[in-house]
């Protein structure tokens, strides 16, 4: 049995989260990689760690409602696939990873970026048009992503 003394460890029961929450976790990837497509970037006013109140960008997806909070790293890279202005990241495909990163001085479970981008459905680099994001299913995603 694996033991993690981190405060940020998610519990699972049977693989699943305990408590999920509207944000993807990495756990829910089941070390899968995940290929979703931008529906927007903006940002989300969420607590931190220190009970404060504070604006993080958040990307939302075709594919599920649950959303990703971008680290800076994230950011960067999606930026240098795509655009570095995140107005035009919508109908854009990236994949997403988990892994672990340090935070908070721990080792913690985290999602990131894969740097190359992945094609778009039907081959072409472009955006999606909004006839192939209703036409997207989520029944190939790992089930804590797909909710």
């Amino acid at each position: 049995m694996k033991k993690n003394g981190s405060a940020h460890c998610k519990v699972t029961l049977k693989g699943k989260l305990l408590y999920p929450t509207e944000y993807l976790a990495a756990i829910e990837f089941q070390g899968k990689d995940v290929t979703l497509t931008i529906d927007r970037l903006q940002e989300d006013k969420l607590r931190s760690i220190d009970g404060d109140d504070e604006f993080k960008p958040v990307l939302y997806f075709v594919e599920t409602k649950k959303k990703l909070i971008v680290c800076k790293t994230s950011l960067r890279v999606i930026g240098a696939l795509i655009d570095p202005e995140a107005d035009n990241w919508n109908g854009h495909r990236i994949t997403l990873y988990p892994t672990t990163c340090l935070a908070y001085g721990e080792t913690v479970d985290c999602i990131r970026v894969r740097p190359t981008a992945p094609p778009a459905k039907g081959s072409s680099s472009d955006p999606l048009t909004d006839d192939e994001k209703d036409a997207i299913r989520d029944d190939e995603l790992p089930e804590g992503v797909a909710k």
